[in-house]
């Protein structure tokens, strides 16, 4: 593929994947619904973007290696797996970096479970009866995350734009792609406070680093893995996981305290990890 077809189809894939979910952002903005919970059918549409345009342009441009081009061609390996164990690592990590480098500590699994109801605005009973509904609950939310990210920004970011990019090397594909992944959640994260309520500006430039960190994990995950799947696992589970995260230590705050720098560590760590691994 030559690099003038590459550019045609990366922009026609970016100019319509950002045109659907950014316009459905700001016309819900400007109709009035400034926050997230009334905001959630233009989210919705939004995170549909990135799927519509990939879908689109491999019907318009790969004839014969759409299900290739969108890495939907599903292989069931260990690095499925690996993806769960690298967003519990991650998560892991996390807590760690928190509990050891600030004045948060570790909550009991009972105080957990407190802020986990107080988090959800729900009524907390005994102790057993709360943490049965939760384990049920997390294990249908992660099913729900997976399938959501797998078949929606998975497809585009680490489908289609990876069937482009890839040829071009593994430390240019990720920071590409984690700078262009980072920059679509801008109306989301300025408009709306999506992750940085208070500080929506500074959100704008500390989004992308995070995607960026994180897209160099995806993109080892992605090779291995050979398909959209494992990384769909991945995504959903860390997003699963963050909640528990916040309720895990005593008052926290989030992302500007040592919560959010946990978390950016943990990104860091792992992209140093992902690099080590390729340079054995």
């Amino acid at each position: 593929m030559s690099d003038t077809t590459v550019t045609k189809k990366a922009t026609a894939f970016l100019v319509l994947a950002f045109a659907v979910s950014w316009t459905s952002l700001i016309l819900s903005w400007l109709g009035g619904r400034r926050d997230i919970p009334s905001a959630q059918i233009a989210f919705f549409i939004a995170v549909l973007g990135p799927p519509l345009a990939a879908v689109s342009c491999s019907l318009a441009f790969d004839r014969g290696a759409r299900l290739e081009a969108l890495g939907l061609r599903f292989r069931l390996n260990a690095w499925c797996l690996w993806a769960l164990l690298i967003a519990i690592a991650l998560v892991t990590l996390n807590i760690v970096v928190i509990t050891t480098f600030s004045t948060h500590e570790l909550v009991s699994v009972e105080g957990m479970l407190h802020q986990l109801a107080d988090l959800q605005h729900q009524e907390y009973s005994d102790t057993q009866s709360y943490f049965v509904m939760m384990a049920g609950h997390a294990g249908l939310t992660l099913l729900g995350n997976i399938i959501l990210y797998t078949f929606t920004e998975e497809i585009g970011w680490r489908g289609y734009l990876y069937h482009l990019w890839r040829p071009f090397g593994f430390w240019r594909t990720s920071i590409a792609t984690g700078l262009i992944w980072g920059v679509w959640h801008w109306p989301m994260i300025y408009l709306f406070g999506l992750n940085y309520p208070d500080h929506r500006l500074i959100g704008l430039a500390i989004f992308p680093i995070s995607t960026v960190l994180m897209a160099t994990i995806m993109t080892l995950v992605r090779d291995r893995g050979r398909s959209v799947l494992p990384t769909g696992i991945l995504h959903g589970a860390l997003n699963t996981l963050a909640l528990l995260t916040i309720a895990a230590v005593d008052h926290p705050l989030f992302p500007w305290d040592a919560v959010g720098i946990g978390y950016f560590t943990a990104l860091a760590i792992g992209a140093l990890i992902v690099a080590l691994f390729l340079r054995a």
